[in-house]
C-alpha cells in the first residue's frame, strides 16, 4: 500500500505508527467477503513479512466455519441493516446454549436497535432427543397466522429442558396460540425440512456442536461472556462510525 499522499496520512488511519511516527510492518489476511480474518503486527510477529505463517493461516482459515448469508427466510429480531450481526446456531435442550440465549437477551435489549439476532436451528438428535421436536414447535409457532417465532424460542430456553409433546401443548396455550393448529402442525411434522435445512447447512458449512455464535460472520472463540461479545460488538460499532 502506497502512503505518501499526503504521507504517512493512511498509517495513522490505522494505527500503523508509533508514538514517533515510524511505521511498523503489518501483515492483514482478508477473505472473498472483505473480512479480516487475521492480523500479523510487527509487535509480536518481529520478521514480518512472513510468506510460511501467512500461508499456514491462509489453509486453516478455510476450515473455520461459516455462517451462510442472512435471507428474509431466517428468523430474524432486530433491524435488518444493523451494522452487527449476531447469528445463534442452537439446540433448546441444550444447557450451554440456555447460557448464551440469556446473554444475547440482556445483550440485544442494551444495544437496541444496532444489533440483529439471528437463530437457526442446530438440534442433536441423539443426545438431545427433545431438541427436534422443541424446534419444530418453534417453527409451528411462527408461522403466518400464529405469528410467534420469538415468543415461543423464549420459553422453550426458559422451560430449561421441559420439552415433551404435553408441555409444548402447554406452552402454545400460554402464548395464546390457535392450540388445534399448533398440534395438527406439531403432530404432523409439518415443519421437520425446516429444521432439517438449518441443520444441513450448519454441517455443510463446518458448523458442528451448538451453540455457535457469529458476530457479522465471523466465529465468536474462547470465553463466551458478556464482557466478550459486548467488547467485540463495540469494537465493530466503532468501525462502522469510521467508514
Amino acid at each position: 500500500m502506497s502512503d505518501s499522499k499526503p504521507a504517512g496520512a493512511i498509517s495513522k488511519r490505522y494505527g500503523a505508527t508509533s508514538l514517533d511516527q515510524l511505521v511498523f510492518p503489518a501483515v492483514f489476511v482478508i477473505d472473498e467477503e472483505g473480512l479480516i480474518r487475521r492480523v500479523y503486527e510487527s509487535s509480536k510477529y518481529p520478521n514480518l513479512p512472513n510468506p510460511a505463517m501467512v500461508t499456514r493461516a491462509i489453509k486453516k482459515m478455510a476450515g473455520v466455519p461459516k455462517p451462510t448469508p442472512v435471507t428474509q427466510n431466517d428468523w430474524q429480531l432486530g433491524p435488518p441493516d444493523a451494522p452487527v450481526v449476531l447469528i445463534e446456531y442452537a439446540d433448546y435442550q441444550c444447557g450451554p446454549c440456555q447460557e448464551t440465549y440469556r446473554l444475547l437477551k440482556q445483550i440485544t435489549s442494551a444495544f437496541g436497535d444496532e444489533v440483529l439476532w439471528v437463530h437457526r436451528h442446530l438440534p442433536l438428535r441423539h443426545s438431545h432427543p427433545l431438541a427436534r421436536g422443541a424446534a419444530e414447535a418453534a417453527e409451528a409457532a411462527g408461522t403466518h397466522t400464529q405469528g410467534k417465532f420469538w415468543e415461543m424460542h423464549d420459553r422453550l430456553f426458559e422451560a430449561e429442558g421441559a420439552l415433551e409433546r404435553r408441555q409444548l401443548l402447554g406452552y402454545a396455550r400460554e402464548l395464546g396460540l390457535d392450540v388445534g393448529r399448533f398440534t395438527d402442525d406439531l403432530d404432523n411434522r409439518r415443519f421437520k425440512d425446516a429444521v432439517n435445512e438449518d441443520f444441513k447447512a450448519a454441517v455443510r458449512n463446518k458448523i458442528k456442536l451448538p451453540p455457535a455464535l457469529f458476530i457479522n460472520s465471523l466465529p465468536l472463540e474462547g470465553a463466551r461472556t458478556r464482557e466478550v461479545i459486548c467488547a467485540r460488538i463495540e469494537s465493530l460499532l466503532v468501525c462502522a462510525t469510521v467508514e
